[in-house]
């Protein structure tokens, strides 16, 4: 069977997702019914004093083989009998209702050229259109062409108009072309009307676009933070997305601003509290560590083997709420970038021996076994006691969600200049809908009042602030039902 496409088809389909694009982009045009079609095309019936004149959007259901050969042409496409041509004769719109004879078709295009449909007339009788009636119909098409760039602009500018951010068009010159209405309420040197300096409405953005303006800019540097001074409203905190489009060969910024002060003052807040919590009770909880700790050695009289049990359950949960202390300050460190890492030369398998031997209780606490696969020598340059946190936290977490006699594997090896950890459990593996949030603070896989797994939430977070802070990358590998696998890559020294 020969699948060959006929050239019709092939010239078709080389263009076919460009003139669907292009009709989708036209929303004037997503309703088969426009008034404004309506009168042109009425205009259109009378003009050539035929019965039949429409405006069709490529991929509309009236889309017929007539408009496919009309789309392909730079001009007027005419079939003045179509009984006596060979490409429509045994056409079901020329055979059956609405009984085509007579067909002329101008295509229409964006101000872009994407050709997304066409304008044409039909009869049900054999007719030949003049040199001036080919003109006329492609005048019409110009004019459909105009009003539809018309609408797309109205379109358009209603949606940016109506964007909660602030959005501003930045040229060459550094001139603001157009803002939005968000933009003018953000920033007063704006009127939404004319062109703008950006020295007068946002000198702070100065600098950056003049060092991305020999480039196109990554996805890095095409978002940053600056603190800028607001006439009349004071310091703010905003983030800038830049985009870089061109016009008539001239370079323009998108720059889309969203005020982040009030999300920056809730956050400080927030962390100001925490701080001022988490300093207030380390103090009177040292204390009640310490009396819970002489009870239980009998340091006032002989403990009642009752009250022991009660003692216990005191010192572990004293134990537990000094833990989440720790790390609340720990992480108040980080977040404000106060934490000072004392880095020097490692042994790793000897640091790995460490941690191992001072998680064992854990692992018989949780009935695991953890086992070591690798001694491959290596040394880095880290803070051997913020790495010793980081790979107890892992470990802990690997124990607490292993099945009972399961075992957990750590492994490390050299690639290519840097260093692999690896703590494999085989447990439940993590699942899909937590996977974005597992890194984040306070976040567990189950954080419902009847969780199993005790824990703050805070262990991860903090371990991959500590480990991007000494120079590595923290992450993980898992599939649901198989276990996780957390690695830490990390420099050789």
């Amino acid at each position: 069977m020969n699948t060959a496409l006929s050239p019709l088809s092939a010239s078709l389909a080389a263009n076919e997702s460009e003139r669907l694009s292009a009709a989708h982009q036209l929303n004037i045009l997503s309703a088969q019914s426009s008034p404004v079609f309506d009168h042109l095309t009425e205009l259109a019936s009378e003009l050539f004093s035929c019965p039949i004149a429409l405006v069709l959007l490529h991929g509309n259901k009236y889309h017929s083989a007539f408009c496919d050969y009309t789309v392909l042409q730079d001009d007027v496409f005419e079939v003045s009998d179509t009984l006596l041509d060979h490409r429509f004769a045994e056409n079901p719109l020329v055979t059956d209702l609405p009984f085509i004879r007579f067909y002329a078709g101008a295509p229409l295009r964006n101000t872009r050229g994407q050709t997304y449909g066409v304008l044409c007339i039909i009869d049900t009788q054999p007719r030949t259109l003049s040199a001036q009636q080919h003109r006329m119909l492609t005048k019409l098409a110009l004019q459909v062409n105009a009003l539809v760039s018309a609408d797309e602009q109205r379109f358009q500018k209603s949606l940016f108009n109506n964007m909660a951010d602030a959005v501003i068009v930045v040229n060459e010159q550094l001139n603001i072309e157009q803002s939005s209405k968000s933009a003018v309420l953000l920033l007063p040197a704006l009127t939404g009307k004319g062109v703008t300096p950006l020295t007068d409405a946002l000198p702070e953005l100065i600098g950056p676009l003049q060092q991305l303006s020999g480039h196109a800019p990554s996805a890095a540097e095409s978002r940053f933070e600056l603190d800028v001074d607001i006439p009349w409203r004071g310091k703010m905190s905003l983030e800038f997305s830049l985009s870089k489009i061109f016009r008539n060969g001239n370079a323009l910024w998108i720059v889309l601003i969203r005020d982040l002060s009030q999300t920056k003052r809730i956050e400080r807040m927030k962390n100001e509290f925490i701080s001022t919590v988490s300093h207030e009770l380390r103090t009177p909880l040292t204390a009640i560590r310490g009396a819970i700790g002489l009870l239980s050695a009998g340091a006032l009289c002989e403990v009642p083997e009752p009250m022991r049990d009660m003692l216990n359950i005191a010192q572990d949960n004293s134990q537990r709420l000094s833990l989440l202390i720790n790390d609340l300050l720990d992480l108040e460190k980080l977040m404000a970038e106060k934490f000072e890492l004392k880095m020097r030369s490692v042994d790793i398998v000897s640091l790995l021996d460490s941690v191992i031997h001072t998680m064992i209780p854990v692992a018989n606490n949780h009935n695991v076994t953890i086992v070591r696969n690798s001694q491959q020598p290596a040394k880095i340059k880290t803070d051997p006691n913020r790495l010793t946190q980081v790979l107890s936290n892992l470990l802990s977490n690997a124990c607490k969600y292993s099945p009972a006699h399961g075992t957990v594997t750590v492994t490390h090896e050299v690639i290519q200049a840097h260093l692999f950890i690896r703590v494999t459990d085989h447990g439940e593996g993590i699942p899909y809908e937590f996977r974005s949030r597992i890194f984040s603070k306070f976040s567990q896989a189950d954080s419902s009042d009847t969780r199993t797994k005790d824990g703050t939430g805070l262990g991860l977070a903090i371990s991959k602030e500590l480990v991007e802070l000494m120079g590595g990358h923290i992450g993980y590998e898992s599939e649901p039902g198989h276990g996780a696998c957390f690695w830490i890559k990390l420099p050789i020294a």
